[in-house]
């Protein structure tokens, strides 16, 4: 059986800028690695504005009454 895994990791140092590695493997044998830099002065990085996102989701029906 083949196995083909594709990851996301996202390295940051809680500013407003961070790394992303996407990396593609297969059978235990790296197929592709890129990596992308984020960087954006308005908005928090990624990991901050992905959070948020899910707090906001989970609480505003409660934040609302």
């Amino acid at each position: 059986m083949n196995r083909t895994i594709i990851s996301i990791e996202v390295q940051d140092h809680g500013g407003k800028e961070a790394n992303m590695i996407v990396r593609g493997e297969r059978n235990n044998q790296i197929m592709f690695e890129e990596q992308f830099d984020y960087k954006d002065e308005d908005k928090h990085y990624l990991r901050l504005h992905l959070l948020k996102g899910r707090f906001m989701e989970k609480y505003r029906p409660k934040l609302l009454f």
